[in-house]
């Protein structure tokens, strides 16, 4: 891993002046109709306190079932005495309720009262072009990234002398050490499929918008906004607290490309996917880290 971390940050002058050199970040829509969704401040309320009920209605609707009631009254995802499949099935039921009413609500607002054909982002139009941005933003969002965290996690190792992975993330952890392979895919659904559909609808299609309009369409403070609400909202998911110290700033910088990638295409697909193809890369690094060299 150190290798590799090595090669990260050897290759990050190369990627930054290809991204000069070639204008990615000039901004070119993918669809001529501007991102404009019905949406207001006060939607990001309902939104928040949707998926607060729901999470704990649903948690408490599952405590209430034999198999789940050994993890009541705890904060924790994970328990020695409960096994990874009752532990994975609560926290993708979790997932699910969180992310799925609320995202219909910012989709269904969005579209409500407007006669925009594409107010979020969710156009069809051109699908080989928002591959196309797909795939160069994930190549510049993940080496980035990646480069990131080795920079900081060798200058924490060094000021702290505290173990610091790569990556630090408490799924991750579940992933790399559970044996039951329904736990696995159970985990593997809420990070690389729910967790970035819910994030992106929720960060770039709610939290962007609204911004963006209180700012007079600054795009450049609104992606900074958006991407510092962001980056907080992941304190609590790794497992060691000095790990925020390499994990947030690089959570920043993932989170500012993302939201120029919305910007500069009106497609919520390319954060979308740009977002699943990153955590598919943690999910793999992790493995690696873990997996003993022969």
């Amino acid at each position: 891993m150190q290798a590799l971390n090595i090669l990260l940050l050897a290759s990050l002058p190369i990627i930054l002046y290809t991204i000069y050199a070639k204008n990615f970040f000039k901004p070119s829509s993918l669809d001529s109709t501007q991102i404009n969704p019905n949406l207001q401040p006060l939607d990001l309320i309902i939104a928040y306190f949707m998926m607060v009920f729901c999470v704990l209605s649903t948690r408490d609707y599952l405590h209430t079932l034999p198999e789940f009631n050994i993890l009541k009254n705890t904060g924790q995802n994970k328990l020695p005495q409960a096994s990874d499949y009752i532990s994975a099935t609560f926290n993708l039921y979790t997932a699910l309720a969180q992310a799925l009413p609320a995202s219909i609500f910012i989709i269904w607002k969005a579209h409500y009262n407007t006669e925009i054909k594409n107010p979020l982002g969710f156009s069809l139009k051109k699908p080989l072009k928002q591959l196309k941005a797909v795939i160069i933003t994930c190549g510049i969002a993940i080496p980035i990234v990646l480069a990131t965290l080795a920079l900081i996690s060798m200058v924490v190792k060094f000021l702290v002398v505290t173990p610091d992975d790569l990556i630090a993330h408490d799924s991750l952890n579940f992933l790399t050490q559970t044996k039951d392979q329904t736990a696995l895919i159970y985990t593997l659904i809420g990070a690389i499929l729910i967790a970035p559909i819910h994030e992106e609808i929720l960060y770039r299609g709610l939290v962007q918008n609204i911004v963006k309009k209180s700012l007079a369409n600054n795009h450049f403070i609104t992606i900074a906004i958006t991407s510092t609400l962001f980056t907080f909202m992941h304190i609590g998911t790794a497992p060691d607290p000095t790990q925020y110290l390499s994990t947030l700033p690089a959570l920043f910088i993932f989170s500012c490309i993302l939201g120029y990638s919305y910007y500069k295409s009106n497609s919520l697909y390319v954060p979308i996917f740009t977002h699943m193809a990153f955590n598919a890369v943690n999910v793999a690094l992790a493995f690696a880290q873990t997996t003993p060299a022969s």
